[in-house]
């Protein structure tokens, strides 16, 4: 959280209280990917459901190797 406090994004970002969302228009590329995936439980995608759907994939095949 602190990086976008510090670095915020000229449009798409709101803030409230410890909650911060951004909307941003990526294509779906392995480094989108990769970069939510590394904040694990510290983040949520909200949509599109393509992308929630490959996070929760993602996140169901590591759990089950634990």
């Amino acid at each position: 959280m602190f990086y976008f406090l510090t670095f915020p994004f000229k449009n798409g970002q709101a803030i409230s209280g410890t909650n911060i969302i951004i909307e941003i228009n990526v294509q779906l590329t392995y480094e989108i990917i990769s970069m939510i995936l590394s904040w694990a439980d510290d983040v949520q995608v909200l949509e599109p459901k393509e992308l929630i759907d490959i996070i929760k994939s993602k996140l169901d095949n590591a759990r089950k190797k634990y």
